[in-house]
């Protein structure tokens, strides 16, 4: 069966809070001066983070599986313009890649 691509669902928890903290196991393995850590909780910490993102910023948060396996996520959010920005932009609305991660 080929991935999937799909909107995160909250039976998705469990799985999404060990690939958090397998990610920044990832990271902090990369920082040289070893500054990055990863203490219990984090992932949780991190999925809630993402979740109340995204329903602050009218964000999307995918899931990748594979058979009934979630093997990554991206989120993103969305960002219209404010009266301030007006003044010296031309009016859009941008999408920010907050979140992406594909385990291997």
């Amino acid at each position: 069966m080929p991935v999937m691509i799909r909107s995160y669902q909250p039976s998705d928890r469990p799985q999404i809070v060990d690939l958090f903290d397998e990610f920044q196991d990832y990271i902090a393995s990369l920082d040289p001066f070893q500054r990055l850590r990863r203490l219990p909780g984090y992932g949780e910490y991190a999925l809630q983070k993402t979740l109340d993102d995204m329903a602050a910023h009218d964000g999307i948060f995918y899931v990748a599986t594979d058979r009934d396996l979630v093997i990554g996520f991206v989120a993103g959010t969305i960002k219209k313009s404010s009266q301030e920005e007006l003044l010296e932009v031309v009016p859009s609305v941008r999408g920010r890649v907050t979140e992406l991660y594909i385990c291997h």
